[in-house]
C-alpha cells in the first residue's frame, strides 16, 4: 500500500501539468499539516512526472524552446519542491524521503525512502503501524471514466419504443446528430447512434413520430391523476431533451399538483428537483425557483407533529430542491419572507436525537445559505458545461481539464471564516454529531463542508474520479465529521448504482476502510466510524463481488465485535429510512406515459395486483431450506440448497428445471416459496414474472398453459397478447405427475419459439409416479424439433434431515404458544425411530407436531411414550375435522348452510367427518383404483359415485370443505396421499364403529386343544365379551375388493391396528375360516393373513387346512407346525418363512417365490465362483481343488475340473464361454466348458497365484502371485507377454479395466496401483485403509474402483481423481470379496461376519443384507443382468438369490448374525438379545415385537443380564467394554473400560447391587452396578473366561478355556474352590435356583457343588461343543444347547434327556428359562439371528414355539409336501435341502 497517486493519470500538456503541480504546492504551502503536506508534495512531483515530451530535463535545459515564462514557471516549482523536501525531512513528525525525477537530493536514511519516491507519514504519529499512512492503493479511483451510459437499441422505422429512458437516448442522438458534435469526432467514434440520427434525418414523418413522443408523455402525465413514483420518474427524466414550451409546462404541472396536495408528497419534491436539475440553460426563471421555495417552506411548518421518518423524508426532499435552486444560481432570495422562516424551521430540528435527521437538517440549512447572489464556488470551478447532466445520456463523454485551485481557494476562504476550524472537539472520539455541528455552527453560517461536498458529488456522478480523490484529501474541512457523513453517503451511492461498473462500485470500499482506520489523517469521530461500519454492511447486501468486498472489509475491521453491537440502535434508524429508497424500486403500479401515448395494452395493474394477491399467500415462517440432491441416484451426504441452484438456473442460458420428489416431501410448499422470492424480487428488480401454475387446475396444459393461467388472472386477450410479446416469464408449474396424459409441456405450449412466450420452466412432479425414462418428457426442443437434453436440469429434493427438524420444531415452538419445548418435541421424535419418515416431510411433520402434546397422558414421560403411526394419524384427522368446524362456525353463512351446520354439530361433526372421509377414501379405491386425482364436473357427474360427495346437498358440502382435500379447479386429491390409504385402513377397521357393533368375544383354539382344532365356533351364547361372525363379515369390505399386498402404507396401518385392536385380529381370522369353505372369500383371506403375518401374529400350530389365499405375502411368518393340507399357495411369497413340521400335504403352490434358489453343496470351503458370460453356467473354486460347473437352467451340476489337490484361489469365465482357474499349485489352467478338457496350464509364478481373470477381449490373461509378480500371457500361445516385479510384498489381486488397457493391482503393503500395459508404466497408488486390503474390483463403467479390507470396511474410489467417494460401513468382521453388479449400481461386499450387503453407488447406503449362516463370505458373482446374486460360504456351501429378497436394511427383521446371548427380565419379562451385529434389542414377551434397538458397542455383543430388580440391563462385548442401559428410555448409563480384552459373559448379584465380567485377559471383575466401578479384580483362569454367575449368597463362579470351575468371594476377591473335571473348554456356568449346584457345559453338561472339588455327575453329552446351559426355575432340570443345531432338556438329578429340540437350522448360542402364570418357557438365539421363545407342554417332552424373531432363512425342517402340486423340480430340491420330506407332484 502506498499513497494516493496523482490526480491526473496519463499525459498532460506541459502548461496543465504545470498548472495542477502549482495548485498543488501553494497548498501545500499553506497548510500547518506535515502529513497533508508530505502529500501534496508526492502530488505535485507525480503532476510534472505526466507531463508530456520535452521532458521535464529537456525543458530545463538551455536549449528549451518554451518561451522564457514557461521555463520561469518550471524552475520555480521545481526549486520550491526541494526546498519543502529538505523542510520535510527535518520534520521531527516525519520520516520519509524522496527519490525524485530530475532532482539530486537524497535521503540520509535508507529506510525513509519508498521505492516508488512517495513520502509516508510517520509511523509513531499513529497508533499502529497498518495506519502509518494514506493507504489508499495507487488503482483505487486511478483515473476518470465517461459517466455510465445504458445504450438503447434504436427503433427501426415503425417500430414501438418500449421505455422512456430509450426515448431520452433516440431524442439525445438526435440532437447530436444536429448539433453537428459527431463530426468532431474520429471515425470509430461515429458509431451507429450517428449513422441511425442520420437515416432519421432523412425520413421527416418518422423523425416527426419520433419527436411527438416526447410532448405527448408530458400531456399524457398531466391527464394522469396518480402521482405514482415511477410516472413521475418517467416524466422527469425527459427533462433534458424537452424543448422549452414543453419543460416549463411539465415544471408547472408539478408545482401546480404539489400546491393542490393536502399533504406535501415527497415523491413530487424529488421530480421537481429533477426536472429543476436537468433543465436546459435558460429555461429555468429565478421567479420560479423562488415561488417553489415558498410553497416548501409553508408546507414544512404545517408538518411538526409528523413522525420524524416522515420529517426525515420532507427534509431530504427540501435538501435536493435547494442543491438544485443553487446550481441553478438562483438570485435576490428574499431573507425576510423566505430565508428566515425556513432557516429558523431548520434550526429548531437540531435538538432532535436522532443523527441522521439532525445531519440532513444541517445540509438543508447550508444548501439554503448558498443559494447565492453570485455563482456557486463548484459552478465556478466547473464551468456551466463542465458537468454532465446525470439524466442525459453522455454520447460523447470528453473531459475538459479542470483548475480546482481557486475552488480550494474559496473553500478555505469559507472554512476560515467559520467557527468549524477552531473547534477541537472534532478530534475527540465521543462527541455526537449533533454536538458538533451545534458547536461548529452549522446552522448558523456558511460552512466549507457543504460546498466541498457538492464538489465531491458532482466529480463522482460525472467519473472525474482522479480529481474526486484529490478534492477528498485537500479540502480544508477533510475532518469535518459533517464532510465525512456526507463523503459516506456519496461513496454509498456509488457502491449501490448499478450502472457503474463493478470494480469502480468496489473501489468506494477501500476509501471508506482508510477514512475508518487513519485517525491521524482523518481524526477519530466514533459517529463517523459508526456510519462507515453500518455503510460497509449495507454494500455488504450488494451482488457477489461488491458483498464479498465489502465482507472481507467488514472482518478485517473486526466489527463483528463490540463495534457493531454498540451501535444497533443507529443501524435500525438507518435501515428505517433507508427504506425510502426501495420504493424507488417498486415495480410499476401503471401503465408507463409513453405505452399510454403509443396505445400499448394495460397490462401493469392487473400485473401489480397478481403481484400483491401471490405475496399475500406465500412466505411461510416456518418454511426451512429445501435441499435436493443432482439425480435419484445421488448421495444424500452432499446436498445442495434447492432455491439457490434455481436462482443460477435463471441467470443461464437453460430452460427447464425439473424438481421431483417423494409425496409430501415439500415441492408444493418449495413452488409456492419459489413464487414468493421471485415476486419480491419482481417487485425491486424487475426481470421475469414468476407466474405459478397448478397444472391440475389447468384443462389439457399441454397446450396454451399460459395463456390459460393468465386468462384466470384477470387479463383479456390484448394483454396476453402484449405480454407474451414483451414479458418474460417464470412458469412454476405444479403437480406435473397428477395431470391427464402429461405430455412434454414445452414441446407441446411451444415455449421460446420465434412470436411465442419467452419463458423459463420449473416443473415439480411425484418421482413416484413417473416412468423410467421420464426425463424425455421434460427435454426442450429447437425450431427443427431436435431434443436439447443440454437445456434441462433436474434435482431431486430429499427429506428433511435432523437439523432442518430441529430447526423446524424451534421454529414451531416460537410461533405457537405450547407448554411442550422444543427439546420435548425432539425427545418424543427421539424415542420413535419408525416415525423418521413422518417427521421428514414437513406437511406430516406440522400435522405430527400439532397433535403431539395432547397424545401423551400428564402421568406419562415423553421418553415413555411410544407413537405408532395409526394413532398420530387417527388424531391428525380428528384435529383436522375439528379445526374446520371451528373455522366454518365463525363463517358468515347462508340459512341453509347454517342449518346444515347444526345437523352435523348434532350428530358429531368430527364423526360425520371420518365418516365422510372413510366414504370418499373407499370410493377413490372402488372407481378410480386407488388414483388419488378425483376430477368432478357438476354437469357430466350427475348420477356417478361422484355426485354423492360433491354434487348432492348442503351438508355433503359443508363435509366436502372440511375435510383434508385441496381443490384446484375441478379437481382435487387429499393433502398427502398417506391419508388415502389412511382413511381406506380405516374404512377396513374403525375401532369406534366396530366397538358399537361387536356382541361378543369367539374361542380360537390350537390344534389339540379341548375347544376345537383350531377352527373359528362360537362359544356359547351365554358368554361374555365381543365377538365376531361370518355374517358379520360382508364382502362390501375392501379387503375383498383388491389385493393389497402391494401397497406397504395401507398394509402398515393394517398391521399396527392389528397389535392394538385384538377385535380387528380376529376379524382377520374369520376371513381366513371363510376362504376355506368359499372361494369367494379367497382376496379378503390373502389380505388378512398378509396383514396378520406382517404385524407379528404366529401361525404356529394352527389349523389352517383347505385356507384360499392366492397371492398372499407370508414372508418371515411363522407357521411351525401347522397345518396347510391342501390349502391354495399359489403365487404366495414365502420369503424366509418358517414351516418347520408344518403339513402343506396337497397344497396348491404353483408360482410360489421363495426368495431364494437351491442352495450349491460343496466337497470344501468354496473360494472363488463366477457367472459365465451367457448366464448358461456357473462355476465355482474350492479349497480342495477342484472346480465344479453347474447349468442355471435346474442348477444340476455338469461336471467336475480338476483333482483334489492344492487350493483353487480364482475362477473367471472369457468372453467366449472358457474358464481360467489359478491355485496355490502355481499354476493357471484354460479349461474348456463343454468338453470340460484342460485346454492349457501357464506355468511360471514361483510361488502360490493369488489371482487370475481375462481381458475385457479375452486375448490375455493377468495373474499376480505372492512371488511379488504380476504376469500377462497370452491366452492364444500361452507365453508369458510381460513380467510386472519390483513388488517388496505379495500380490493379493488383480483386475483388468473394463477397456483392457490397464492392469489394477492389490498389494500387500494395502496399496492399489494401475499398470499400462502397453507402457509399461505404474500409476496411481489408491490407499485409505489402515489395515491389510484383502480384495479389490473394477465397475463395469471404467470410472470406479472398490476395496475391501480387514478393518472392517469398504472403500470406494473415483479411478480418474483417486479420490474415495465413499466408506462403507455396516460389516462388523474382516470384508473378504466386493464386486459391482453390471450396471455399476451396486456394490456387493462379503465379509467374515457371514453377511453380504449390497450397496448403492451413488449414496453409499446399504440397500440389503443377505446371511451366509454357514461362514465367512469368500466369493461372490453376479448374474448377467444383476438380477442374481451368488456367494460362497466358508462351510461348503454357495447360495443363490434374487437381489431383491435381501433383507432390507431399513426394516428391522431382527438381529443380522448369530445372536450370542438372551436373557429374560425377572420383573417385567421383557426379553434381551445381543449378537453379531452390535446391537442390543428388547423384545416383548408375549408378542415378541421388537420394543427398543440400543446401539453403540462397536463390537459384537457376547452377554446380555437383567438384575433382579431395577429397569436396566447390562451388556458385555467384543470392544472389550461393559454397558449399563436405561430399559425405558434406550439410553445408555454408564460405559465401563478395564478389561483389555473381549468381555465374554456378565451376571447380575442377586440383589442386583453388583454385577461381574468375565473375558479374554483371564480375569473377572465384579464391579458396583450404582457408581460403575470396579471393586474387585479376580485373577487365576489360565485362558480365557467364558461363563460367569451368582450364587444365591453372593459367591462369584466362574469357568473357561482352562477347563476349571473357580469359586470366589465376591467381596474379598478370594478363591475359594478350584473344581476340575471337564476335558473340554467350558463354555457356560450357571448355579441353580434352590441350591448351590452349578451346572456347566463343555462337550457334555455336567453337576458340581461349591464345597467339592471335583464333578460328581455328568447329565449328558452332546455331539458338538456346548454353547449354554440354563437350570429351569423349579431347578429340578437343566437345558443344554450346542452347535450341533440342538436343545436338550434333562433331568438334573437323573441325567434322563426328557426331550430334545431338532428343528433348528444353526448352531444354538444361548438360553433363557422363565416360568409365567405357571406356564415355563424357554428362550432361545441361535446363528441365523434368530431370537424364539418356546412354550413347554405339561409333560416337558414337547416345546411349541410362541413366537420368533423375523426368520431371515427359508425353515422347512420336517414339513410334509407329500402331494405338493405346482412346485418346479428346483423348488421341489430346495424344499428337501431346506429339511422338507415326503414327495411332491412335480410340474410339467
Amino acid at each position: 500500500m502506498v499513497v494516493v497517486s496523482s490526480s491526473i493519470h496519463g499525459d498532460l500538456s506541459p502548461q496543465n501539468a504545470l498548472k495542477l503541480a502549482r495548485a498543488h504546492l501553494e497548498n501545500a504551502q499553506r497548510t500547518d499539516d506535515p502529513e497533508l503536506a508530505a502529500l501534496l508534495y508526492n502530488e505535485a512531483r507525480a503532476a510534472l512526472s505526466r507531463m508530456k515530451q520535452p521532458t521535464l530535463e529537456v525543458l530545463l535545459s538551455s536549449g528549451s524552446n518554451l518561451d522564457q515564462y514557461l521555463s520561469g514557471e518550471i524552475t520555480y516549482v521545481v526549486s520550491a519542491l526541494d526546498e519543502m523536501l529538505n523542510g520535510l525531512k527535518q520534520h521531527d513528525k516525519l520520516a520519509a524521503g524522496v527519490e525524485a525525477e530530475g532532482s539530486d537530493v537524497q535521503s540520509t536514511d535508507d529506510d525513509l525512502v519508498p521505492s516508488d519516491g512517495t513520502i509516508v507519514a510517520d509511523p509513531q504519529n499513529h497508533q499502529t503501524a497498518e495506519n502509518d499512512s494514506i493507504t489508499i492503493p495507487r488503482h483505487i479511483f486511478a483515473e476518470n471514466k465517461r459517466p455510465p451510459t445504458v445504450e438503447f437499441t434504436l427503433p427501426g422505422r415503425g417500430e414501438r419504443l418500449k421505455s422512456t429512458p430509450q426515448l431520452v437516448y433516440c431524442l439525445t442522438s438526435l440532437q447530436a446528430w444536429r448539433s453537428s458534435i459527431y463530426s468532431t469526432l474520429e471515425p470509430a467514434a461515429q458509431n451507429w447512434a450517428h449513422n441511425w440520427a442520420h437515416n432519421l434525418d432523412a425520413d421527416e414523418d418518422e423523425m416527426e413520430r419520433i419527436e411527438s413522443f416526447a410532448p405527448d408523455v408530458v400531456r399524457a402525465f398531466g391527464r394522469c391523476v396518480s402521482n405514482d413514483p415511477k410516472l413521475i420518474a418517467e416524466v422527469a427524466c425527459l427533462a433534458p431533451v424537452l424543448d422549452k414550451a414543453v419543460y416549463r409546462d411539465l415544471l408547472g404541472q408539478l408545482y401546480k399538483r404539489i400546491e393542490q396536495s393536502l399533504i406535501l408528497d415527497t415523491i413530487l419534491l424529488e421530480g421537481l428537483a429533477q426536472v429543476i436539475r436537468y433543465a436546459t440553460l435558460g429555461y429555468l426563471e429565478a421567479a420560479d425557483l423562488t415561488m417553489m421555495l415558498r410553497l416548501f417552506e409553508e408546507r414544512l411548518c404545517d408538518i411538526q407533529e409528523q413522525p420524524m421518518q416522515h420529517v426525515y423524508e420532507l427534509v431530504l426532499a427540501v435538501s435536493s430542491v435547494l442543491d438544485a435552486m443553487a446550481d441553478a444560481n438562483v438570485k435576490d432570495l428574499n431573507y425576510d419572507s423566505l430565508r428566515e422562516p425556513l432557516s429558523d424551521y431548520l434550526n429548531g430540528l437540531k435538538a432532535m436525537s436522532d443523527p441522521y435527521l439532525v445531519y440532513q437538517a444541517a445540509y438543508t440549512y447550508q444548501a439554503l445559505q448558498h443559494i447565492p447572489d453570485q455563482e456557486p464556488v463548484w459552478q465556478t470551478a466547473l464551468g456551466r458545461n463542465g458537468r454532465a447532466k446525470s439524466g442525459q445520456p453522455n454520447i460523447i463523454g470528453t473531459f475538459n481539464p479542470l483548475d480546482l485551485s481557486e475552488f480550494f481557494a474559496q473553500l478555505r476562504n469559507i472554512y476560515s471564516l467559520s467557527d468549524a476550524s477552531k473547534v477541537k472537539s472534532q478530534e475527540t472520539s465521543e462527541q455526537t454529531l449533533q454536538d458538533y455541528l451545534q458547536e461548529a455552527r452549522s446552522f448558523e453560517c456558511k460552512q466549507a463542508w457543504y460546498p466541498a461536498l457538492r464538489m465531491a458529488d458532482i466529480l463522482l456522478q460525472s467519473g472525474r474520479f482522479a480529481e474526486f480523490k484529490a478534492l477528498v484529501y485537500e479540502t480544508p474541512c477533510r475532518k469535518d465529521p459533517a464532510f465525512q457523513w456526507g463523503l459516506c453517503q456519496c461513496l454509498r451511492e456509488l457502491g449501490f448504482d448499478p450502472k457503474w461498473d463493478t470494480e469502480t462500485r468496489q473501489d468506494a470500499i477501500p476509501f471508506l476502510e482508510e477514512v475508518y482506520r487513519n485517525n491521524a489523517i482523518w481524526g477519530n469521530q466514533a459517529n463517523v466510524k459508526q456510519r462507515i461500519v453500518i455503510t460497509l454492511a449495507q454494500l455488504a447486501s450488494q451482488p457477489e463481488s461488491v458483498k464479498q468486498t465489502a465482507e472481507v472489509t467488514l472482518k478485517h475491521l473486526r466489527i463483528n465485535g463490540d463495534t457493531r453491537n454498540r451501535h444497533t440502535d443507529q443501524e435500525e434508524q438507518n435501515s428505517c429510512y433507508d427504506s425510502c429508497l426501495f420504493e424507488a424500486f417498486e415495480s410499476r403500479m401503471y401503465p408507463t406515459l409513453l405505452d399510454r401515448v403509443q396505445d400499448t395494452p394495460d397490462v401493469e395493474i392487473l400485473l401489480r395486483q397478481l403481484r400483491k394477491q401471490r405475496l399475500k399467500c406465500g412466505g411461510s415462517a416456518l418454511y426451512i431450506e429445501t435441499q435436493a440432491k443432482a439425480t435419484i441416484d445421488s448421495s444424500d451426504q452432499a446436498p445442495f440448497l434447492l432455491m439457490d441452484k434455481v436462482k443460477e438456473f435463471l441467470n443461464t442460458d437453460l430452460k427447464v428445471f425439473l424438481v421431483v420428489g417423494t409425496s409430501g416431501v415439500g415441492k408444493s410448499t418449495f413452488c409456492r416459496e419459489l413464487e414468493y422470492t421471485l415476486w419480491k424480487s419482481y417487485q425491486t428488480m424487475g426481470g421475469h414474472v414468476p407466474l405459478y401454475i397448478d397444472l391440475t387446475s389447468i384443462d389439457n396444459p399441454n397446450q396454451d398453459l399460459v395463456a390459460r393461467q393468465l386468462q384466470k388472472a384477470g387479463f383479456n386477450s390484448d394483454q396476453i397478447n402484449e405480454m407474451r410479446l414483451y414479458k418474460k416469464f417464470v412458469l412454476i408449474c405444479d403437480e406435473y405427475d397428477q395431470i391427464q396424459d402429461p405430455e412434454n409441456l414445452y414441446v407441446g405450449n411451444e415455449l421460446n419459439q420465434p412470436g411465442g412466450w419467452n419463458v423459463k420452466m420449473v416443473v415439480c412432479s411425484r418421482i413416484e409416479n413417473l416412468g423410467a425414462n421420464y426425463l424425455r418428457c421434460f427435454q426442450p426442443m429447437n425450431q427443427d424439433c431436435e431434443p436439447q437434453p443440454e437445456l434441462l436440469r433436474q434435482a431431486v429434493i430429499i427429506p428433511l434431515h435432523t437439523d432442518q427438524v430441529q430447526d423446524y420444531i424451534n421454529r414451531y415452538v416460537s410461533k405457537h404458544s405450547h407448554a411442550w419445548k422444543a427439546d420435548d418435541f425432539l425427545q418424543a421424535l427421539g424415542r420413535n425411530s419408525d416415525m423418521k419418515d413422518v417427521a421428514e416431510s414437513p406437511l406430516l411433520l406440522s400435522l405430527f407436531l400439532e397433535v403431539m402434546p395432547r397424545m401423551v397422558e400428564s402421568w406419562q414421560h415423553l421418553s415413555t411414550k411410544k407413537f405408532t403411526r395409526v394413532e398420530v394419524y387417527d388424531h391428525i384427522i380428528e384435529n383436522w375435522f375439528e379445526s374446520s368446524r371451528r373455522r366454518l362456525e365463525e363463517e358468515n353463512s347462508s340459512p341453509q348452510t347454517i342449518e346444515a351446520f347444526d345437523r352435523l354439530t348434532s350428530d358429531g361433526f368430527v364423526s360425520s367427518g371420518i365418516h365422510y372421509l372413510k366414504r370418499l377414501t373407499a370410493a377413490i379405491y372402488k372407481n378410480q383404483d386407488g388414483v388419488s386425482v378425483v376430477e368432478y364436473s357438476r354437469l357430466r357427474d350427475v348420477g356417478t359415485w361422484k355426485e354423492e360427495f360433491f354434487l348432492h346437498d348442503e351438508m355433503n358440502r359443508l363435509l366436502h370443505r372440511a375435510s383434508p382435500l385441496k381443490c384446484s379447479g375441478s379437481k382435487l386429491q387429499f393433502v398427502h396421499p398417506s391419508i388415502l390409504e389412511y382413511g381406506l385402513a380405516l374404512t377396513v377397521f374403525d375401532p369406534q364403529e366396530a366397538r358399537k357393533t361387536t356382541t361378543r368375544k369367539p374361542s380360537l383354539s390350537r390344534r389339540g386343544s379341548a375347544d376345537s382344532v383350531m377352527s373359528f365356533e362360537m362359544n356359547d351364547p351365554c358368554d361374555d365379551g365381543p365377538t365376531v361372525t361370518a355374517q358379520g363379515l360382508v364382502m362390501g369390505s375392501p379387503l375383498s375388493w383388491r389385493s393389497f399386498v402391494d401397497n406397504p402404507l395401507v398394509l402398515h396401518f393394517l398391521e399396527e391396528r392389528v397389535q392394538q385392536e385384538p377385535l380387528f385380529e380376529q376379524q382377520l381370522m374369520a376371513f381366513i375360516e371363510l376362504s376355506k369353505t368359499d372361494k369367494v372369500w379367497r382376496t379378503a383371506s390373502a389380505n388378512a393373513i398378509t396383514i396378520l403375518v406382517g404385524a407379528g401374529i404366529h401361525f404356529n400350530g394352527f389349523d389352517l387346512r383347505g385356507i384360499r389365499i392366492p397371492g398372499a405375502n407370508l414372508s418371515h411368518g411363522m407357521f411351525e407346525c401347522a397345518q396347510l393340507q391342501g390349502a391354495d399357495l399359489r403365487k404366495t411369497t414365502l420369503r424366509s418363512v418358517c414351516l418347520a413340521n408344518a403339513d402343506l400335504s396337497q397344497a396348491l403352490m404353483k408360482g410360489v417365490r421363495f426368495g431364494e434358489f437351491l442352495s450349491l453343496i460343496e466337497e470344501s470351503s468354496v473360494h472363488s465362483c463366477a457367472y459365465s458370460p451367457d448366464a448358461r453356467h456357473f462355476a465355482v473354486g474350492l479349497g480342495c481343488g477342484l472346480l465344479t460347473l453347474y447349468s442355471t437352467s435346474n442348477w444340476e451340476r455338469i461336471r467336475k475340473l480338476g483333482k483334489n489337490s492344492h487350493s483353487i484361489t480364482n475362477v473367471s469365465f472369457s468372453p467366449g464361454g472358457n474358464i481360467v482357474s489359478a491355485s496355490f499349485h502355481r499354476t493357471i489352467r484354460l479349461w474348456d466348458v463343454e468338453t470340460g478338457t484342460c485346454l492349457n496350464s501357464l506355468t511360471g509364478h514361483t510361488n502360490k497365484i493369488n489371482g487370475a481373470v481375462f481381458s475385457p477381449r479375452g486375448d490375455y490373461i493377468a495373474s499376480c502371485s505372492s512371488d511379488k509378480t504380476i504376469r500377462l500371457w497370452n491366452v492364444e500361445s500361452g507365453e508369458c507377454r510381460s513380467i510386472f516385479s519390483g513388488h517388496k510384498r505379495p500380490v493379493q489381486d488383480v483386475a483388468f479395466s473394463p477397456t483392457g488397457d490397464q492392469i489394477a493391482f492389490l498389494s500387500s503393503d494395502n496399496t492399489v496401483r494401475f499398470w499400462t500395459i502397453d507402457s509399461g508404466v505404474c500409476r496411481n497408488d489408491f490407499s485409505g485403509h489402515y489395515k491389510q486390503v484383502n480384495t479389490m474390483a473394477y465397475a463395469p463403467n471404467g470410472r470406479l474402483f472398490v476395496t475391501g479390507s480387514n478393518d472392517k470396511t469398504v472403500q470406494l474410489w473415483d479411478v480418474e481423481t483417486g479420490a474415495c467417494r465413499h466408506t462403507l460401513r455396516g460389516h462388523f468382521g474382516r470384508i473378504l470379496s466386493v464386486i459391482f453388479s453390471p450396471l455399476s449400481d451396486l456394490i456387493a461386499s462379503g465379509s467374515s461376519d457371514k453377511s453380504v450387503r449390497l450397496w448403492n453407488v451413488d449414496t453409499g447406503v446399504c440397500q440389503y443384507v443377505f446371511l451366509g449362516y454357514y461362514g465367512s463370505i469368500k466369493a461372490i458373482a453376479f448374474s448377467l443382468k444383476g438380477h442374481q446374486i451368488a456367494y460362497g460360504c466358508g462351510n461348503k456351501v454357495v447360495r443363490v438369490c434374487d437381489v431383491q429378497d435381501g433383507i432390507r436394511h431399513d426394516v428391522p427383521h431382527g438381529h443380522v448374525g448369530s445372536v450370542w446371548s438372551v436373557a429374560i427380565s425377572p420383573k417385567d419379562g421383557r426379553v434381551a438379545s445381543g449378537g453379531d451385529d452390535m446391537t442390543l434389542r428388547l423384545w416383548d414377551f408375549d408378542t415378541g415385537l421388537c420394543l427398543k434397538i440400543l446401539r453403540g458397542h462397536q463390537g459384537g455383543i457376547t452377554g446380555v443380564a437383567f438384575p433382579l430388580r431395577g429397569e436396566q440391563v447390562a451388556s458385555c462385548s467384543f470392544d472389550k467394554t461393559v454397558r449399563l442401559w436405561d430399559t425405558v428410555t434406550g439410553n445408555c448409563r454408564q460405559i465401563l473400560s478395564g478389561h483389555t480384552d473381549r468381555v465374554r459373559s456378565i451376571a447380575f448379584s442377586p440383589n442386583g447391587d453388583h454385577f461381574a465380567s468375565g473375558g479374554d485377559d483371564q480375569t473377572v471383575r465384579v464391579w458396583n452396578a450404582e457408581t460403575g466401578t470396579c471393586n474387585i479384580i479376580l485373577s487365576g483362569h489360565q485362558g480365557s473366561v467364558a461363563s460367569v454367575a451368582f450364587s444365591r449368597w453372593g459367591q462369584v463362579v466362574s469357568g473357561g478355556r482352562d477347563k476349571k470351575i473357580r469359586v470366589w468371594n465376591a467381596v474379598t476377591g478370594v478363591g475359594r474352590k478350584t473344581i476340575s473335571g471337564h476335558t473340554d473348554a467350558i463354555s457356560s456356568i450357571i448355579f441353580s435356583p434352590k441350591d448351590d449346584r452349578v451346572a456347566s457345559g463343555s462337550r457334555s453338561v455336567c453337576l458340581c457343588n461349591t464345597t467339592s472339588e471335583t464333578l460328581f455327575r455328568v447329565v449328558g453329552i452332546h455331539s458338538a461343543p456346548i454353547t449354554s446351559v440354563v437350570f429351569s426355575p423349579s431347578g429340578d432340570l437343566v437345558a443344554s444347547s450346542s452347535a450341533d443345531k440342538t436343545v436338550r432338556i434333562w433331568e438334573a438329578e437323573s441325567g434322563v434327556c426328557r426331550a430334545t429340540m431338532d428343528c433348528f437350522q444353526a448352531s444354538v448360542n444361548s438360553l433363557a428359562w422363565a416360568t409365567r402364570s405357571g406356564v415355563e418357557y424357554l428362550l432361545t438365539g441361535d446363528s441365523n439371528g434368530l431370537v424364539q421363545l418356546w412354550q413347554m407342554k405339561e409333560d416337558g417332552g414337547q416345546w411349541n414355539a410362541s413366537w420368533s424373531s423375523t426368520s431371515s432363512q427359508l425353515n422347512m425342517t420336517g414339513a410334509s409336501v407329500q402331494g405338493v402340486q405346482g412346485l418346479s423340480s428346483v423348488d421341489a430340491r430346495l424344499l428337501k435341502q431346506r429339511g422338507a420330506v415326503d414327495e411332491p407332484v412335480l410340474k410339467r
